[in-house]
């Protein structure tokens, strides 16, 4: 399979390639933390889609302890996965 991107596309890749890997450093840093409540995803992604992508097993959905324990989320998957869905509707509507 040959997938042909012209530059501006490519640009859009690399950019989103770059933000994710600057949001890594912070994490690695201890700048930002690298988890995010579930509640906080759902501030941010909306309920459905976070409850889609734990369904779907596309993110993992961790307890840091007991039964009363919040349960977070990798900041970095969240963030990939988003990018990800907006690139597919973005060369769905390019091609």
């Amino acid at each position: 399979m040959t997938i042909t991107l012209d530059l501006f596309q490519l640009k859009v890749i690399l950019r989103e390639a770059a933000q994710l890997g600057a949001k890594e450093a912070l994490a690695q840093a201890g700048l930002v933390s690298r988890y995010l409540t579930k509640s906080t995803a759902y501030q941010h992604y909306g309920r459905g889609i976070v409850d889609n992508w734990i369904k779907e097993g596309r993110i993992v959905a961790h307890k840091s302890g007991d039964n009363n324990s919040k349960v977070q989320l990798d900041r970095l998957e969240l963030e990939a996965l988003v990018k990800a869905d907006e690139l597919i509707v973005y060369f769905k509507h390019a091609a």
